[in-house]
This record gives structure tokens, C-alpha cells and sequence, in this order.
């Protein structure tokens, strides 16, 4: 299984496959309308749509936000042959597909992400959902879109936060398929140049689509995938729960340098090795921090983990830089002290 990629550099076009749909619907936030929409509808003049429009962060993708779409679809006449675009960050690809998979029994839809975080990771590998209760993800499908477009030019309407955001995503990827530090470094500098940074993007969502395509459903390989996220979802949900600005990039910072103290201390990695991926990962953090008082609810949400089996969840680890391991169980009191190592 696979979606279309499309890499676009100069212009944002490439739309004519749309012309085979009975209706369009363009699902924005507020800050693409602002920053994108006029972007996106200079190459729309010959194609009928509709626009509906979503608030923007993590805190709205809920169920609230897609009965708001749900209802503007049907308002809007639509029907098997109508096709959903997504014009926004991770949060809106996530809902855009939801949506999209489960109205009329399922649609096609298309991902325009506009964010490092959605063009590195969001928008690929057909994963799609919603958060439910104060936990991430709860709610969801697979559902591949029929393509998406990547459009660099839209990475120079964020700010540096968001840029960091995606580019945990990306160094995640470097850490599962670089197994020599100076390259891994290399590539992280690389990301921070504006130069570069589109070609190592590419890189990125090439490895990840490889790796979709071998296990779409996530029964084995693609599990690598959840390194850093076992940890920083629960995380995540700690700080949904207590209205805390934080982004999912900078949770799975924090959930990579736990899960990497785990991985050192299993599999008895140099120490220089854990002290270079902690020195990399924290400038990402955004210095969100949690208190030992938090330790009993971030287990808690660990056995609410989308992966757990019998409350016992299999953790996505590191046996060494660039050999991923799976199916992994961890104890409590290890769980712990990667917490502590990270407070501290």
C-alpha cells in the first residue's frame, strides 16, 4: 500500500488529478487561511470547492472538531466521489483522514502538510485519529491519502519552536538508521541549515514511506517507528491533561531521551553514546519538565498506551545506534528511573 508523494519546489501545482472529483473540500485552521490558503487557491481557479475551517492545536483534535467537519460535509452535499484536502500541521492530517475514513463508510482524500513535523512524519504512513479522554490517539483508523504534497516553501511560515517540532521526527529517523554518531551529527546540522534542510527532509519521509510500505498495519517492522513515543505520548497526555503548552515534537524529545536511558541501560551502551543523543535531544524540549508527583500518572497513561497488551506495553528501543529492537518490556522501576534521569 501506498500514497503518491509528490515533492514540489517551485510551485504548488501538480492538482490535476482533483479534476476527476464531484466536490472539493478544503479543511484549514486559522493560521493556514492566513499563511497558506492563498497559496494553495492561486493553482484552484478552475476547480469548484469548499472551505471549512478548524482551531488550530492539539487541544482540538477531538471529537468536537470532526463532528464540526462531519456536519459542513453533509451540509455540503457530500458524496462518495467528493475528495477531502488537508491544508494544514499533523494535527489537521490526523482529523482530515479520520474524517475522511469514516464518512460515507470512506472517502478520498489528499494531505497538503504545511509544518516540518506533518511533512517529516504526520501526513505519512495512513495513521490518522483523534485524542479522546486526555489520551493520545485513542480514536482512529488507517487510511491512506491518494496523495500528498510536499511544498518546502510553506516551512518559512513557522517560527523556530515548530521548526524544532518537526525536526525531532527527523532525528528520531536518523537514530534508527545511522549507526555512526559523526553522521548522525552531520545530518542533525544539516537540518538546522535552510539549505539543507529540504534534501534531509526528503531523506526522512523516504525512510519512513520504506518502511510503511514493508508493514502498513504495524504488525512488526514499522513498530521502530514508536521509539521515543511509549514514553512521550504518556507524557503528552500529563501535560493535555494539565493544559500545558507543549508540542509533540518536544514531548518525544523527552520520551527519546528516557527511552534511550533505558536502551543504555539494557543493552550496556558506552556512556559517551547516552550523553551525545541527551546533549542532541534537550535543546528540543523546549525545557519542559514534570514533577516527581507526575511519575503515577504518566504510568498510568503507559497502560492506556495504544501498543499495551495485558497492561504490559512493548517498548520500541535501541540496541545499539541504528539496529532498532521491538516488542521490548520494561520494567516499572526502569520506567522510573529514566524519569529521574530525565529531571535530573
Amino acid at each position: 500500500m501506498n500514497s503518491n508523494i509528490i515533492f514540489l519546489n517551485e510551485k504548488l501545482n501538480a492538482l490535476e488529478f482533483l479534476n476527476s472529483y464531484s466536490s472539493l473540500f478544503i479543511i484549514m485552521d486559522e493560521n493556514t487561511e492566513i499563511h497558506c490558503l492563498p497559496i494553495l487557491i492561486n493553482n484552484f481557479d478552475k476547480f469548484n470547492y469548499n472551505l471549512i475551517k478548524i482551531r488550530a492545536g492539539e487541544e482540538f483534535k477531538n471529537l468536537n472538531s470532526c463532528e464540526f467537519i462531519w456536519g459542513n460535509l453533509l451540509s455540503n452535499f457530500v458524496d462518495r466521489n467528493s475528495c477531502i484536502i488537508a491544508l494544514g500541521g499533523g494535527v489537521l492530517c490526523d482529523i482530515t483522514g479520520f474524517c475522511a475514513s469514516t464518512i460515507l463508510r470512506g472517502i478520498d482524500c489528499v494531505y497538503i502538510p504545511t509544518t516540518l513535523m506533518a511533512m517529516a512524519d504526520a501526513s505519512i504512513g495512513g495513521k490518522c485519529g483523534v485524542n479522546f479522554k486526555n489520551f493520545k490517539n485513542q480514536l482512529g483508523s488507517f487510511k491512506l491519502p491518494i496523495s500528498i504534497l510536499i511544498y518546502p516553501p510553506f516551512l518559512n511560515t513557522l517560527n523556530q519552536r515548530h521548526i524544532n517540532n518537526g525536526s525531532v521526527e527527523m532525528i528520531k529517523h536518523c537514530l534508527l538508521e545511522e549507526n555512526i554518531t559523526s553522521s548522525i551529527l552531520q545530518r542533525i546540522e544539516n537540518m538546522k541549515d535552510p539549505h539543507s534542510l529540504s534534501s534531509e527532509l526528503k531523506k526522512s519521509i523516504l525512510f519512513k514511506n520504506k518502511i510503511v510500505n514493508k508493514d502498513f498495519k504495524e504488525t512488526g517492522l514499522r513498530k521502530v517507528l514508536n521509539f521515543g513515543h511509549t514514553i512521550g505520548h504518556a507524557i503528552e497526555s500529563l501535560f493535555l491533561s494539565q493544559k500545558k503548552d507543549a508540542l509533540h515534537g518536544e514531548c518525544i524529545a523527552i520520551g527519546m531521551i528516557c527511552e534511550s536511558f533505558i536502551s543504555s541501560q539494557l543493552y550496556g551502551w558506552k556512556p559517551e553514546i547516552l550523553q551525545t543523543i541527551v546533549q542532541i535531544l534537550h535543546e528540543y524540549t523546549n525545557g519542559h519538565n514534570f514533577e516527581k508527583s507526575d511519575f503515577v500518572d504518566i504510568l498510568m497513561n503507559l497502560k492506556h498506551d495504544k501498543k499495551s497488551k495485558n497492561l504490559t506495553i512493548g517498548f520500541s528501543l535501541l540496541r545499539e545506534l541504528g539496529y532498532p529492537v521491538v516488542e521490548i518490556e520494561v520494567t516499572e522501576p526502569l520506567i522510573i528511573k529514566s524519569l529521574e534521569f530525565y529531571s535530573n
